[in-house]
């Protein structure tokens, strides 16, 4: 059968039946339900700003470098400094967020003030990255992280528990909370003289979709989870005496020798 019957009469996955752009984003695999992200992996978060819409995602890195969308929010009608504010009061102070990545026309100065739009979010002390705005690159990216990788990360293992499975896609969405971006990405087609690219109309299903293309764009890190590190060996003035030949040239082989790297 052809690819998305497949994915459709096989797995379920009648989403592959819309004509979507994005062929490969499954309500089955790519949306699972919330769980608490721990303190150690690395959040971003990722902006489309526009007078007609304030687009947000806001996301946490796992072990396995696999990205979860765990928090989404719109609103309408914001001028740039009454977005900057909102998203600093929707940020809670306990999240630390390592970067900010947002539209590149923010840079662009404003004709009533002379100033760039993206100093209101500087003047909120967030960590504002210039995201690329290279659309078909960066639907790309969305693609590939939309596809399966391997899952190794233990504590999302341990949330899923007996169901956890042996691969999971590289982006991933919270169930609802999530569900105005994830409901835009299905519904969003593929432009019909740019096949490459998805279509810019209607407009309104479009700012979800940019806030995720910069988010998958940007460079990210996959997080570390340092309680699980070995412990440094650290020789300095305190460490017991040894004979000078022992120490730099060898002599036996100790633990400590061996650890010493």
């Amino acid at each position: 059968m052809p690819e998305d019957k497949k994915k459709a009469h096989r797995y379920g996955d009648w989403d592959a039946l819309s004509g979507a752009y994005f062929k490969n984003f499954s309500s089955v695999r790519n949306i699972i339900d919330p769980f608490d992200i721990p303190d150690y992996w690395n959040r971003y978060i990722s902006c489309d700003y526009g007078f007609d819409m304030f687009a947000v995602c806001w996301w946490a890195v796992d072990e396995d470098g696999r990205s979860f969308c765990y928090r989404y929010y719109e609103e309408k009608g914001l001028v740039v400094k009454k977005a900057a504010e909102k998203l600093v009061d929707l940020t809670p102070p306990t999240e630390k967020i390592e970067a900010v990545y947002m539209p590149p026309d923010l840079w662009a100065k404003s004709k009533d003030t002379g100033k760039e739009l993206i100093s209101a979010f500087i003047e909120a002390e967030l960590p504002v990255v210039k995201a690329s705005n290279n659309r078909i690159h960066g639907h790309s990216i969305m693609k590939d992280m939309m596809s399966a990788g391997a899952l190794k990360d233990p504590y999302v293992i341990q949330q899923l528990g007996e169901k956890a499975p042996d691969t999971m896609p590289m982006l991933m969405f919270f169930r609802k909370i999530t569900e105005r971006a994830t409901d835009d990405i299905c519904d969003i087609q593929a432009d019909e003289n740019n096949l490459e690219d998805c279509a810019k109309i209607p407009h309104a299903v479009t700012h979800s979709v940019d806030a995720v293309r910069y988010y998958c764009i940007s460079r990210v890190m996959a997080s570390e989870n340092v309680s699980n590190e070995k412990p440094v060996v650290a020789y300095d003035d305190e460490a017991p005496e040894k004979e000078y030949g022992d120490f730099m040239c060898g002599a036996d082989y100790t633990p400590e020798y061996l650890e010493y790297f």
